[in-house]
């Protein structure tokens, strides 16, 4: 059961959500992470930081929201500008829901594509859907009997993503693809531990680079975000800020010629859902995003996602 931490206009439901298995987060590893729901104008949204990849902590997200009590419940969108991330992304989604944005409560498609996600140990096929992005350890020789075995067992026309989160040496990684079928990667996600070696990377390969991490470092966004090789801006929109801000930076990669993966903080479904439905609106954003990540909590109390042939269902209002 939640605790409600305040009533009127502006509520806050505070709970904590169990995952199924343990996750890794940054150099932590989570069995467990708290989250709040929030509700202005009788919607609702989630403020849900996790430790070891948002700079704030649930409780000062929350508090910042609280120190804009009067200017969040007049649902004035600016009112969620200048908030941690996760709280701006949070305030934003349920100031535009109550305020019936279309890029939250109308989707222009039905349903979004997703990749698949293979943790650790899986080596198993995934029906219906066009990509699946694995998690790059930096055991090479258990990386490697992993990507093997999934191009294995793969049907030829999907396609691998690769994010090593940072855990590799230019050596290591092109040792890792070294003799891979190139057309069956359609991109490698931050593999190096020293971003600047990207193009090189690039370059030695042919693979396609996308970027995370790096475009929340400055220095790094301004040297690599239309580096050689670059064709792929990873946001997570909770570690962006707020829906406006999540717009502005689509639209800032399709101007640069770059497209979108939206992708999880390992939202809770009701953010999910938010996120697919605003998906649907942005420009240059007609890959498979990252949102397959639904039932890793046993306790999430929004309803289960609907997954049908690799895409997720999004439902209006």
């Amino acid at each position: 059961m939640g605790t409600r931490l305040v009533s009127g206009p502006l509520a806050i439901v505070r709970r904590t959500l169990h995952f199924r298995r343990p996750v890794r987060s940054g150099t932590r590893t989570l069995e467990s992470r708290e989250a709040a729901w929030i509700t202005l104008g009788g919607a609702t949204a989630v403020v849900a930081p996790l430790p070891g990849l948002h700079r704030e902590s649930l409780d000062e997200a929350l508090a910042a929201i609280e120190s804009r009590r009067a200017a969040l419940e007049s649902l004035d969108p600016a009112a969620a500008e200048g908030l941690p991330a996760s709280a701006a992304f949070a305030a934003s989604v349920a100031i535009g829901v109550a305020r019936r944005d279309p890029a939250l409560v109308a989707p222009l498609r039905p349903r979004l594509p997703l990749n698949a996600l293979c943790a650790a140990g899986d080596a198993i096929a995934f029906p219906g859907f066009r990509s699946v992005k694995v998690k790059i350890e930096g055991d090479p020789a258990r990386d490697r009997a992993l990507l093997e075995a999934l191009l294995a067992r793969l049907a030829p026309e999907q396609r691998l993503r690769l994010d090593a989160n940072r855990r590799l040496s230019l050596d290591a990684a092109l040792a890792l693809v070294h003799g891979l079928p190139s057309g069956r990667i359609e991109y490698l996600e931050e593999p190096l531990d020293d971003p600047l070696l990207l193009p090189r990377l690039h370059h030695a390969t042919g693979l396609a680079i996308a970027l995370d991490e790096s475009l929340h470092e400055p220095s790094l966004r301004s040297a690599l975000e239309t580096a050689p090789g670059v064709a792929v801006h990873v946001l997570k929109p909770s570690l962006v800020g707020s829906v406006a801000a999540v717009r502005a930076r689509a639209e800032r990669t399709a101007r640069q010629g770059l497209e979108t993966v939206l992708s999880s903080a390992y939202d809770p479904n009701d953010s999910l859902r938010r996120i697919a439905a605003l998906a649907t609106r942005l420009p240059a954003a007609s890959r498979d995003h990252g949102l397959a990540t639904g039932d890793l909590h046993r306790d999430d109390p929004g309803p289960p996602l609907e997954i049908v042939d690799g895409s997720l269902v999004i439902p209006d209002g």
